[in-house]
């Protein structure tokens, strides 16, 4: 399957490295409009661990 976007797949035991970016909701309806939301993708809210060990919560784009 051809992919647009950098989608994360769900792997048990493996970790996926990158950014956290704190957005206000209307960043976040801003974006959605830019990205398609919710024809071209889905998002997750799911816990990510920051650079120090602190849990977040965070979208993703299975």
């Amino acid at each position: 399957m051809e992919r647009t976007y950098a989608d994360i797949e769900e792997c048990p035991g493996e970790c996926v490295n990158g950014a956290l970016y704190e957005i206000s909701e209307n960043d976040l309806a801003a974006l959605d409009i830019y990205e398609g939301y919710p024809e071209y993708y889905t998002r997750k809210e799911v816990m990510v661990t920051d650079n120090f060990g602190k849990y977040r919560k965070a979208w993703l784009k299975p």
